[in-house]
């Protein structure tokens, strides 16, 4: 069964906030659920007054200390302001197809050349195995991420070329994303001469125009958002109409007129976390993740797909800690439906022949926790997108662009051992892999360890320190997100990934005097220190 969208966990008893707030000289404050301000005016004043106390941050169960683990050593040093970090297409074709490019491209090679086309995972396994595909996304489904799996472009920024190649050349089974009523594929922009894609100048792409009129000539059985219907109930109402043996196929556009799908509504409940998602007519990716597993799971030759929450990268972006925990809320649902899919064993799927990876294309944002927030519990936010600011000191946030962070990766079932065999063998005396490293064990685990079926989780832009601020928000504690404990099982693994792109290897070489990046003689240790080597997250 799938959560409900207005999701309220239990309060418990007596106290609102799962935990007391401690100094050093043991001064508790207990927090009176109606009285935010008056509890943190209390705080700074007896802070204030008994200047002798250094503020402790107390340890919740499993918890580290605040932002002990937002660095890393790669490419984060004293030049690190004078570095770019990835962006979602490099890091994107780095997962999808094993290699390094520059900044912007998709599935390209580096430096553009005119046949710089790169096979992605998703186009080899289909090849080589008969699987079926989908990509599935929060946001455009053409934007950068799920477009690394499908498609082949210099730029990522041509959306309206990038969305065609999908539907029309690479075709998944599945297509799910934003888009609606949005420049990534529904509404055309007019030259002076008048779009090439909008050729009766409608206002709307020429390929979106032809889905909703049924003229596309495809396989796809097509589905919008719905003014005042149900998102999860309109796409699991068009995916119980469509049969892969058939050749049928599903694409679903939903999201507001932003591109993404509607954020959540996340209150400062202290004790109770209160989510609720602001529009019903887009679905949640749980709601996706059921939807898409259902159909793909039906091609008894196996299946590729790629399911990403892009409204964390979104909400990093605008420094919304509100938004960007709503967003990993999503992901964590979407992983417990996957995991609940596979339990179920529907159509034959089972932990011996499907793998399961959760990860981050790159960090963003550098965002710092100064004190423990509890169960339910909001950092003040006040301000707008990008200039919000959190006058208590609780969080801090030092940029709204990515960053060379290393990111989460967690793994279970069939090949998830191999992830052991890669780590720490670019980034010696760590657990970390390199992010091109998920292409090989990807296709080496459907090749030789019987993975029928490979689901791989995105959370754009997501860190440690997010996914362990979600955690506090709803559990009270570290590391209680559905992937988290899956390091502890015999069939998984948790580690990091380093994601830096070759602008970033250019840039970072140039400043210490090193030869730029060739694809067969480059130094991944360039930004590795040896003496921090292994304090990673």
């Amino acid at each position: 069964m799938l959560p409900s969208r207005n999701t309220t966990l239990p309060r418990q008893p007596y106290i609102t906030s799962s935990k007391p707030r401690t100094t050093a000289c043991h001064v508790t404050l207990m927090k009176p659920y109606h009285a935010r301000a008056f509890q943190r005016a209390l705080v700074f004043a007896l802070l204030a007054l008994q200047t002798s106390c250094s503020p402790v941050k107390e340890s919740l169960q499993g918890q580290a200390e605040p932002s002990q683990a937002t660095k890393d050593s790669y490419f984060l040093t004293e030049i690190d302001g004078k570095v770019p970090a990835t962006d979602s297409a490099a890091a994107g074709t780095a997962i999808a197809t094993g290699r390094k490019t520059d900044a912007g491209n998709i599935s390209w090679k580096a430096g553009d050349p005119d046949n710089g086309k790169l096979e992605t995972i998703a186009e080899t396994l289909r090849r080589e195995q008969g699987f079926a595909l989908g990509i599935a996304s929060t946001v455009p489904f053409s934007h950068a991420t799920p477009a690394a799996f499908t498609a082949h472009n210099t730029s990522r920024n041509n959306a309206w070329d990038i969305a065609h190649e999908i539907l029309f050349t690479t075709a998944p089974e599945v297509v799910i994303g934003g888009g609606y009523a949005n420049k990534y594929f529904a509404t055309a922009l007019h030259d002076q001469q008048g779009s090439s894609t909008d050729r009766d100048q409608n206002g709307f792409n020429d390929d979106f125009d032809s889905f909703r009129n049924g003229t596309h000539a495809t396989n796809y059985h097509y589905v919008e958002r719905r003014k005042g219907q149900d998102g999860g109930k309109v796409l699991l109402e068009a995916a119980a109409g469509v049969q892969l043996d058939n050749g049928d196929k599903l694409f679903a556009l939903f999201g507001t007129p932003a591109g993404n799908f509607s954020y959540y509504d996340v209150q400062d409940t202290p004790g109770a976390p209160q989510l609720k998602q602001k529009e019903m007519e887009d679905p949640t990716l749980a709601e996706v993740t059921t939807a898409t597993l259902k159909l793909l799971s039906q091609d008894p030759d196996g299946f590729f797909v790629m399911f990403e929450q892009g409204d964390i990268d979104w909400s990093n972006h605008a420094n919304d800690y509100q938004k960007m925990i709503g967003g990993v809320y999503d992901l964590h649902q979407a992983v417990l439906s996957a995991e609940a899919s596979i339990d179920s064993n529907r159509n034959g799927m089972s932990w011996q022949n499907t793998l399961v990876i959760v990860t981050s294309d790159h960090a963003n944002s550098y965002l710092q926790s100064h004190t423990v927030l509890g169960k339910g519990d909001l950092p003040l936010q006040q301000g707008e997108p990008k200039q919000f600011t959190y006058p208590d000191g609780d969080i801090t946030y030092a940029t709204t662009g990515h960053t060379n962070q290393l990111v989460t990766v967690a793994a279970r079932g069939a090949g998830s051992g191999l992830f052991e065999e890669y780590a720490g063998q670019w980034y010696p005396g760590t657990r970390s892999i390199d992010n091109t490293h998920l292409h090989a064990i990807m296709l080496q685990a459907a090749r030789e360890h019987g993975a029928r079926h490979i689901i791989l989780f995105i959370g754009d832009g997501m860190h440690l320190e997010h996914e362990r601020a979600a955690s506090r928000y709803l559990y009270g504690k570290d590391d209680a997100l559905a992937w988290r404990g899956w390091g502890d099982r015999s069939n998984g693994w948790s580690g990091y990934a380093a994601t830096w792109d070759i602008d970033t290897y250019n840039r970072y070489a140039a400043q210490v005097g090193q030869p730029g990046f060739e694809q067969d003689a480059f130094n991944p240790t360039l930004g590795y220190n040896p003496q921090s080597g292994g304090a990673v997250p």
